[in-house]
């Protein structure tokens, strides 16, 4: 393989790697503004809220997978919280173990959206 073929290899790959970049970026941007969600609309109708919000990234993602389920973590009072899960299909919040992996999630925090990586 000659030096000149070589660097035209390494340059591909650069701008392909690049180009993922830039494409993952933008995609957790848009699920960030998806799941933004008004304070006074969560707080009159949370279930409501959130799951206009998930529909709203579902239009929008070239990638639906990576949300895995959306959660409600509400740590309000003086006890360890309460864990709600997104049911999309029924626009509910239903009971839920905080998963084990976000259970280190400050308490009073909403997070929305749990990523799998695999």
């Amino acid at each position: 393989m000659s030096e000149a073929e070589r660097e035209r290899m390494r340059t591909s790959l650069r701008a392909r790697a690049s180009d993922f970049a830039e494409a993952f970026d933008a995609e957790l941007t848009r699920t960030y503004v998806a799941f933004h969600v008004d304070a006074d609309r969560l707080d009159a109708d949370a279930a409501g809220a959130i799951a206009d919000a998930f529909a709203r990234w579902q239009a929008s993602t070239s990638a639906p997978a990576i949300v895995k389920a959306i959660y409600l973590f509400d740590g309000a009072g003086d006890g360890p919280g309460q864990t709600q899960r997104l049911d999309a299909e029924h626009r509910t919040l239903v009971a839920s173990e905080r998963p084990a992996n976000l259970r280190t999630a400050a308490p009073g925090t909403e997070v929305f959206e749990a990523i799998d990586a695999r």
